[in-house]
């Protein structure tokens, strides 16, 4: 180019990026008065939260005050009006989720996804969720029933705005408002009936073990089973096996919770109380987790609720009205689900000439017989037959793997609601919060009570079967009447605990309860998590009078007592080990040098959990085959960390003969190929710089959406997040036994710490917030405070109500 060539293109070149400059910020600018626009639109289509609204079904004004994170205060003049303010605010901030819900509860949900709905609705329908509520809804107490119409009016006068163009962008309805049924009470007491067979099913866990037993007869199997009552499983009563089982089958097998996504172990609670003699100002307190996956919205819902007689606040299931965890001014209290064995599978005999007869008493006789019609989008309508006996519907169409006809027998036929939950709100005393369980049936719950004159309780409570025998986890044979059960067991014959002088505490985990005589059938209880709890609290009160802030920190404990006694038995296992490399060697100088705390930031958590999800497998595979020892260890509720540890113990005394997993040698051999596999992940998925080899780097938290596509915001505001716990910490973070992932399954998705001196206030933590609207103040506003450990105050006193109310929204009756 030509130096006045040159000359004469610099000024056009400058002049060109100029132009270009201002074409951008004019781009950039409209962009973002586009956005601004678009949020605007969001916000403003968001549920009203001030002025006023005039409802039909409301009886009298009442107001609604949120704070800070959103969480409403109702202020009602009449305690219907009350569950009517929080079928109101539900429907407001979790519309979509309660319609979702609805139709899984229902087996409706196939309409709206197809096919990939179609194991949830065949479930659904074949135990009658739905029907079974309009029973349960005949039967309940008329102040009850009261309350559930007075929720569902709540529900349906946020439904009519929504029908009057009032939009609301939740996340992303499926179907259009107009084709929307009102809510009823029975669709709330279905989705109760739903969630407390999610957490009780124990189909895949009965039909694993039953293969179990068949590889390796009673003896050995015996050591896989939970302890319970009777102990052994019952083999002699195997007559025939199902298909192979293997992972993926046992995720087949559990539809409600992977419905529901209710993955891990540990989906349920945690708790515990203190004695007034032993904390610093002299009053008892309660703490309480609850477990549940990281999902978004959150299964729980944050209010305050005040009208009449009622004053209660806590943490509720959008759908339901009741408290599961909470306060009224005399009385606190949190349900902790327990694993206790609700239903059987026993085995039919059908006339091979005419399967719509079985055998019973001596008998042919006819099954009952029911159709059910699936509609199915983009498919043909999907006609099941329901067939069933007096023990219950046959769930061998349902599930193949079974391989004869198993007729499913279930507390939730006998009966089922929520008188006892809604009488607990009105408990002045912790005697009459126990009398109010009585009425409670599903699911089954660790109650623990305290109140304001220092009494505390911990009561299993709920429908548990009077057996004259237990099922021991395998299929019984209908022809045998010990293995029926037609009743519950009265409330004085389950395990209930009280503080006292020799009871500074009491805890509600993932171990036994204090039995009473009484035949309670359990699943596993390892009690790691409560041994940790019960040591942490022991430390408290011999350093001091514990106060709430202690509690916080207990917590939020990502320490393990069982993962230190673990890693002593690999060191002492592999200790002068021939022929070991330097990635095995490496590996086993950052257990050395850890300290048991799963915390985000250390080495020597991330390489214990990545060597046992390596090792369970080598060490079970070799007795069971390799299929049925993936689908044992997929069982989501067999603990993992207890069985590495109880096998490493075995190993470490030599092993055992009726445990073959537990043949030193092969722990020796499996533990060293683990330790180096366990050096090749670390470097493959976290790079060769050791220093980077954290565990919160492999361990992330993410809050999925209710359904693929529910999400339409940002998706790096539900995560992942680095998390530091594990599945047996008190901050509980569980993730899968097998795989190449540690994501977290089940995280302590909402927190409570109460003194029962002072039942005004409480601290509480939730995840990620109050609502489910894409782009509302509250939608992941929580999640900050929550990774924090940082509970916020939950109050029902006017002052501080008032002092940080953000929004008010009077309602008033329409005309």
């Amino acid at each position: 180019m030509s130096e006045s060539h040159a000359h004469r293109a610099g000024p056009w070149s400058t002049r060109s990026r100029f132009v270009l400059l201002i074409a951008a910020v004019a781009l950039a600018l409209s962009g973002l008065a586009l956005w601004r626009e678009a949020r605007r639109e969001r916000r403003s289509a968001h549920p009203p939260s001030e002025g006023r609204l005039e409802l039909a079904g409301l009886e009298a004004e009442l107001v609604v005050v949120r704070d800070r994170r959103g969480v409403p205060h109702a202020r009602a003049r009449s305690e219907r009006d009350a569950w009517f303010a929080l079928g109101f605010v539900h429907a407001q901030d979790r519309f979509a989720q309660l319609i979702w819900l609805r139709r899984l509860a229902q087996g409706r949900s196939a309409e709206l996804i197809g096919r990939d709905g179609l194991a949830s609705d065949r479930l659904s329908r074949t135990l009658d969720f739905a029907g079974l509520a309009e029973r349960d809804l005949a039967r309940a107490r008329p102040e009850s029933r009261q309350v559930l119409e007075a929720y569902a009016a709540g529900v349906n006068a946020w439904l009519a705005r929504l029908r009057d163009g009032e939009t609301a962008p939740s996340l992303g309805l499926l179907e259009p408002v107009a084709e929307i049924a009102p809510w009823t009470p029975a669709d709330s007491l279905a989705l109760a009936k739903h969630q407390a067979f999610a957490l009780a099913d124990p189909i895949a866990e009965i039909l694993v073990l039953e293969q179990v037993v068949r590889s390796l007869g009673a003896g050995p199997a015996r050591a896989l089973f939970p302890g319970g009552v009777g102990g052994a499983s019952p083999a002699a009563r195997v007559r025939q096996a199902g298909r192979e089982l293997d992972a993926r089958a046992v995720d087949r097998l559990a539809i409600a919770r992977r419905a529901l996504g209710l993955r891990g172990g540990s989906v349920g609670s945690a708790g515990w109380i203190v004695s007034g003699e032993g904390t610093r100002r002299g009053r008892a307190l309660l703490a309480a987790d609850l477990h549940f996956p990281p999902r978004m919205p959150s299964r729980m819902y944050e209010a305050h609720l005040r009208g009449g007689a009622l004053e209660v606040a806590g943490a509720t299931l959008p759908g339901i009205p009741g408290f599961w965890a909470g306060f009224n001014p005399e009385v606190a209290w949190a349900l902790v689900q327990t694993p206790v064995v609700v239903a059987d599978l026993f085995e039919e005999t059908l006339y091979a000439k005419d399967p719509k007869r079985f055998f019973d008493a001596g008998k042919w006789r006819p099954l009952t017989l029911r159709e059910e019609r699936i509609a199915v989008k983009g498919g043909p309508e999907e006609l099941l037959a329901v067939r069933a006996t007096p023990r219950g519907p046959l769930i061998d169409t349902l599930f193949p793997e079974a391989g004869r006809p198993l007729a499913l027998r279930w507390t939730g036929l006998l009966g089922g609601g929520v008188d006892g939950l809604l009488a607990l709100a009105h408990a002045r005393d912790v005697e009459g919060a126990r009398e109010a369980l009585r009425a409670h049936v599903e699911p089954v719950e660790a109650a623990l009570l305290v109140d304001a004159r220092g009494a505390g309780l911990l009561q299993l409570a709920g429908a548990v079967p009077r057996r004259e025998f237990p099922s021991g986890l395998q299929p019984v044979p209908s022809s045998n009447s010990a293995y029926e059960w037609s009743a519950r067991l009265a409330l004085e014959d389950l395990p209930a605990e009280w503080l006292g002088p020799d009871t500074p505490w009491l805890v509600a985990a993932d171990a036994s309860l204090r039995e009473s005589g009484s035949r309670v059938e359990y699943l596993w209880r390892p009690g790691a998590r409560a041994e940790q709890l019960r040591a942490r609290l022991r430390a408290a009160v011999a350093s001091g009078r514990p106060d709430l802030a202690q509690l916080v920190s207990l917590q939020a404990d990502e320490g393990s007592q069982l993962a230190r006694r673990s890693v002593a038995l690999v060191l002492a296992l592999m200790d002068g080990a021939p022929n070991l490399g330097r990635e095995e060697r490496e590996v086993l100088t950052l257990l050395r040098e850890w300290d048991g705390v799963s915390s985000a930031d250390s080495r020597g958590a991330a390489a214990f959990h990545v060597l046992s999800s390596r090792v369970l497998p080598m060490l079970f595979a070799p007795a069971l085959g390799e299929k049925l020892a993936g689908a044992y260890l997929s069982l989501p509720r067999v603990p993992a960390d207890s069985l590495l540890s109880e096998t490493l113990a075995l190993a470490a005394l030599g092993g055992a003969p009726e445990s073959p997993w537990a043949d030193q040698a092969l722990v020796r051999a499996s533990l060293a190929r683990s330790l180096r596999e366990t050096s090749l992940m670390l470097s493959s998925k976290l790079g060769a710089n050791r220093e980077k080899w954290t565990w919160g780097r492999l361990h992330h938290v993410r809050f999925a959406p209710l359904w693929p596509g529910a999400w339409q915001g940002d998706p790096e505001a539900l995560g992942p997040f680095e998390v530091g716990g594990a599945g047996d910490t008190i901050a509980v973070s569980e993730y899968a036994t097998l795989g190449e992932g540690f994501d977290a399954e089940v995280v302590a998705g909402y927190r409570l710490l109460v003194d029962a001196g002072n039942l005004d206030q409480a601290l509480t933590a939730f995840a990620p917030g109050q609502s489910e609207h894409v782009g509302h103040p509250h939608v992941t506003d929580a999640l900050a405070r929550w990774r924090l450990g940082k509970p916020s105050l939950l109050s029902t006193s006017d002052p501080v109500i008032e002092d940080g109310a953000v929004h008010v929204l009077h309602l008033e009756p329409a005309p």
